[in-house]
């Protein structure tokens, strides 16, 4: 599945080299954290737990219902039978089993209860802690530039501890409602994995905005990184390219099936999995905290566009027209409006490769089905991954998991190189 046997160039340093630490963050920071150092958007969606081994997506759109980036009409009616999510993927992954428990109503923060998402009854003025974290009061420190469909962002401090949080307030009426919803649920459900974006608490005010409080990521986002390297003439190192790889596929399997170890858990049969349907690196953020490898923790946000199954099932999202997303990041069948899905999270981080090799903003699409997608720089085995996670064919690009553990061994060479 992933081609020749991995190798190649690259290791830390070298001539015209850069990797994450020698940036130099705190220059990065200052030029675009204002715009871009948020984990922007976050979205989540409940459901009832299905019964079934995880294919699924949350309902989270910036569109009213029977809208969308490409006009697409909502199937109305469809019975679960007749639904596809996403193509390629196993029938028993498509559809409900028997005996599935049914689906209620769309959700809301007031009485979602989801596995993994916990519970919590929450009012307009009431806030609702996550377990584990102390109530705070917090003092603004700067306002940040807006993303999505949220009324302002702001870098805060916490007055018990001084410890630095990003809040988003997003609306709650109206069509915003159901996004709003979505995100908070989804923020639940993912809490507790290294590489996924941490929800500190959020509160519904009594004027209808909900606050959403974040973990801060210090080091800004990806994008912005790939910007400051290309201005250098600089390139991503080898090990650099695999440890973000690496970093994101450890999340996606989290969000896809439950698993939470790639290494040592199964998939979760009543996990209702989610998709994230807008990765990119405009939505991944980097930290000062290190990982296990002695690595800089790489946080994958933003589920505004996020979709589970179940909310497909229930009709709080259309079936073949992804919701929402970016354009320029849509694989082939979300431009054709065949389908989306945990397939379209895995195309969308093979361009998001792509374009940190090259330094681009978006997918160069003629090039991901050459020889080397990636350019001259980078060895064949990195080359013949971007092409499996691009691959057209939803069937022949691998699982999440499948990435996570190819992308170890990936780094795991370089670093000693």
């Amino acid at each position: 599945m992933f081609g020749p046997p991995f190798g190649g160039m690259g290791g830390f340093g070298g001539p015209g080299m850069i990797d994450f630490d020698e940036v130099g963050v705190p220059r990065m920071r200052r030029r675009r954290q204002a715009a871009n150092g948020f984990p922007q958007t976050l979205m989540e969606v409940r459901e009832p737990d299905l019964g079934m081994p995880g294919m699924g997506m949350p309902g989270v759109h910036p569109y009213p219902m029977g809208q969308g980036p490409f006009g697409l009409p909502p199937i109305l009616g469809a019975s679960p039978q007749g639904m596809q999510f996403p193509f390629g993927i196993p029938p028993r992954y498509q559809m409900p089993q028997a005996g599935s428990p049914g689906i209620g109503q769309v959700f809301d923060p007031s009485r979602a209860e989801r596995k993994q998402a916990g519970r919590g009854e929450q009012a307009p003025g009431r806030r609702h802690q996550i377990p584990g974290q102390p109530r705070a009061k917090y003092e603004k420190i700067k306002s940040l530039i807006p993303g999505g469909m949220s009324e302002s962002i702001s870098l805060i401090r916490s007055k018990d501890d001084g410890r630095l949080y990003i809040e988003k307030q997003v609306r709650t009426d109206g069509i915003y409602r159901k996004r709003t919803e979505a995100e908070v649920q989804t923020l639940k459900a993912v809490r507790g994995h290294p590489n996924l974006n941490k929800l500190v608490e959020y509160e519904v005010k009594a004027n209808g905005i909900c606050s959403i409080i974040l973990e801060y990521c210090d080091g800004g986002a990806l994008d912005a990184r790939i910007a400051e390297i290309e201005s250098h003439g600089h390139h991503f190192s080898e090990a650099g390219v695999w440890h973000v790889l690496l970093s994101v596929a450890k999340a996606l399997p989290f969000m896809h099936t439950g698993v939470k170890d790639v290494e040592r858990d199964q998939p979760d049969p009543d996990w209702d999995t989610i998709a994230h349907l807008d990765l990119k690196p405009q939505n991944i953020f980097l930290s000062s905290d290190r990982m296990e490898n002695g690595q800089r923790r790489i946080v994958l946000a933003d589920f505004g566009c996020a979709v589970t199954f179940s909310d497909i099932q229930n009709g709080g999202e259309r079936e073949r027209g992804q919701p929402c997303g970016t354009p320029g990041w849509y694989p082939p069948e979300g431009i054709a409006k065949k389908g989306y899905g945990t397939k379209t999270d895995i195309w969308m981080l093979g361009g998001t490769i792509q374009a940190i090799c090259l330094l681009i903003k978006a997918p160069h699409r003629p090039a991901l089905a050459s020889p080397k997608p990636c350019g001259n720089r980078y060895s064949s085995a990195l080359q013949s991954m971007v092409r499996d996670l691009t691959d057209d064919r939803l069937d022949k690009r691998p699982s999440a998991r499948k990435v996570a553990g190819a992308a170890a061994h990936g780094l795991g060479v370089n670093l000693k190189k």
